[in-house]
């Protein structure tokens, strides 16, 4: 009996043969899905940025108020004698522990009142009606009119170190001035007292 021969292998599918372009495709999608992964992963999430509030009338006026009140404490006729003397003297640095106080408060004395007119009258301008506006006014005129009289007040103990040579008469008259000066200065710092204390009712 003669035996059929065998059927002969169909081309592609002898053993161990492999479906590579089938394989390809699979590392290229599970390659595109682990990219795609890890990009989003290391995305960050964004970190909201803190919107600052606006600042209200209070807090332009409570400003101006710390500031002015400080002035209050140093604009005093202590302070004018120690800058009168200092600039009859000559003197541009203390002589003693007191001295250095008054230097200390004299060289920020100029950036307290920009600092404390600025806020003023941003709380001025802010204001949320016509009285409110008018006793912030009132503060800042004072705060003006404070500063004008320490500066008499200095250039008047100045004045009198001047007459201290001449006669009698002329320092008499110097020291009169004095003296008129100082009684301005304690009427200014009691209006802006006023004007501060009517101030801190309305903040």
């Amino acid at each position: 009996m003669t035996e059929a021969p065998p059927a002969a292998e169909a081309p592609g599918e002898s053993e161990g043969d492999t479906n590579w372009p089938l394989l390809v495709g699979l590392f290229l999608l599970v390659f595109l899905l682990v990219g795609m992964v890890i990009g989003r992963s290391r995305k960050k999430t964004p970190v909201p940025v803190p919107i600052s509030a606006e600042k209200t009338f209070k807090d332009y006026a409570r400003d101006g108020y710390s500031e002015a009140r400080w002035l209050l404490d140093g604009l005093t006729d202590e302070l004018a004698i120690w800058r009168g003397n200092a600039l009859y003297d000559h003197r541009t640095e203390a002589d003693d522990s007191a001295g250095t106080a008054m230097l200390a408060t004299w060289s920020q004395l100029d950036d307290r009142m920009n600092q404390a007119t600025d806020h003023l009258y941003r709380a001025e301008a802010a204001a949320p009606d016509q009285n409110t506006a008018q006793t912030v006014r009132a503060t800042i005129s004072a705060l003006g009119e404070t500063r004008t009289a320490l500066d008499a007040r200095a250039e008047a103990r100045f004045n009198t170190r001047q007459m201290e040579t001449t006669d009698q008469v002329a320092l008499a008259e110097a020291g009169e001035r004095e003296r008129l000066s100082s009684t301005n200065l304690a009427g200014t710092r009691q209006k802006l007292s006023d004007g501060l204390l009517g101030l801190s009712a309305v903040i």
